[in-house]
């Protein structure tokens, strides 16, 4: 669905506001419909990329990741066999080793990842992440809102929840507003079971703080 096809939807459909001058511009919407896309790609990790590619050089483990990247599902280094094992700070050594990397941990305060043993040559590290979807832009109103078709009017929900919940407008509409956030965040926490199954198999269970 295009952005434009995506904005009539919402108007028709969630805010019934199909009347110009419209009670919420699309300079209003757009927005809103961003912040909606990257509250699901941020919680239900379901936009992936796997070509995501890092040059790693010899002697230096840190290296900043795309800004756009939420999460690194996994990380191996071209020509070699098997992946990375993720690893916390806690549990990675400070220590000067050089030689082939086998972890890597990520720090998401500075957006970098940092691999260890600190390489001894150079490598390509190829990764799998969950990333934030394209911007939308009123310059661009062909451009395809990037969603899981499964869910793809979900973010309407949230533009609905902010724009009812505008104070002194024609549009206030509280009770309005509160359905349209729990419509969207059952139908984030919906999408979000889907993706943990289908990443862990439908035999997963937690177990104390860990999930088998």
């Amino acid at each position: 669905m295009t952005l434009s096809e995506y904005l009539s939807h919402i108007r028709k459909y969630v805010l019934r506001d199909t009347t110009q001058p419209y009670r919420w511009p699309d300079e209003v919407v757009v927005p809103r419909l961003n912040e909606a896309l990257k509250r699901v790609a941020t919680r239900t990790h379901s936009f992936v990329a796997a070509d995501r590619e890092i040059s790693i050089d010899a002697g230096e483990p840190f290296y900043d990741l795309d800004s756009d990247i939420v999460f690194v599902h996994s990380v191996s280094l071209d020509g070699y066999l098997g992946v990375l094992q993720p690893s916390t700070e806690a549990w990675t050594p400070d220590g000067f080793t050089e030689n082939r990397p086998t972890r890597y941990t990520l720090d998401r305060e500075t957006q970098t990842i940092r691999f260890y043993p600190i390489p001894d040559g150079a490598y390509t590290a190829k990764l799998r992440v969950a990333h934030l979807p394209a911007k939308l832009s009123l310059d661009d109103m062909d451009a395809e809102v990037e969603v899981d078709e499964k869910y793809e009017l979900t973010p309407a929900d949230w533009v609905a929840y902010k724009c009812f919940s505008d104070p002194d407008s024609d549009g206030f509409a509280p009770g309005e507003a509160k359905l349209a956030k729990e419509r969207f965040q059952e139908a984030v926490g919906e999408q979000k079971r889907d993706v943990y199954r289908m990443k862990t198999g439908p035999s997963a269970r937690v177990h104390g703080q860990r999930v088998k």
